[in-house]
């Protein structure tokens, strides 16, 4: 299964409300409407959350869309919903190599849903950073005593045009107050560290997820 990762936002301004409502309908008609999509679930940005060890992106995001095909969609059919019109730009559009670090069983425990846009440092490739992220970094994570999954997703790029965001990491948090306390343990520390020797900015957001459903036919 081909999955895509959609960033929308707008720009460096802050984000308008005019025909919000009446452009989200309009926009959900047009993704659902795509041919092979079997899966779609819309991360609306509720918060930006502060990381004093990197800094963030300039870039305002309002919206991360994640579709799922049963085969990678050819260009046409998707030209419509990468380029929407309304408040909301397409900042970011790029089928992503999903990747679970780690899952596990929390009953009905909630969680809290974050989300991390990662750009790589200017002196590495994209593949470096990917191999690094994937290979060095993520065996650091399994510090976090309170995060039920941990996802990163890979960027695919097409084409030689530079990429905004690299990566985005997904944690499903089940204490967001204890996670806190775990990332000042020694090994808390080192992850966190760790993360300036492929990235150049992290710029993560507390999200409300809502899955869509899709036609199977």
């Amino acid at each position: 299964m081909h999955k895509m990762m959609v960033i929308l936002g707008t720009g460096t301004a802050s984000r308008g409300s005019t025909g919000q409502a009446q452009w989200d309908v309009d926009r959900m008609k047009t993704a659902l409407g795509v041919r092979g999509l079997r899966r779609m679930v819309r991360n609306t940005v509720q918060e930006s959350v502060r990381r004093a060890h990197m800094p963030a992106s300039e870039q305002v995001i309002a919206i991360v869309e994640e579709l799922w095909f049963d085969t990678e969609p050819v260009r046409e059919d998707l030209d419509v919903l990468l380029r929407p019109t309304g408040p909301l730009a397409v900042l970011q559009a790029e089928f992503v190599r999903e990747h679970v670090v780690f899952r596990r069983p929390v009953g009905d425990k909630p969680s809290i849903k974050r989300l991390s846009l990662l750009q790589r440092r200017a002196d590495i490739s994209t593949q470096e950073f990917s191999k690094y992220w994937e290979h060095v970094h993520a065996p650091l994570a399994h510090c976090h005593r309170h995060v039920a999954l941990y996802v990163q997703n890979h960027s695919a790029p097409h084409g030689t045009k530079p990429l905004l965001f690299d990566g985005i990491a997904e944690f499903q948090i089940t204490d967001l107050a204890a996670m806190q306390i775990d990332y000042r343990t020694q090994q808390g520390i080192s992850m966190r560290a760790d993360v300036a020797n492929f990235a150049s900015t992290v710029s993560t957001y507390l999200v409300v997820a809502r899955e869509f459903p899709c036609a199977l036919g």
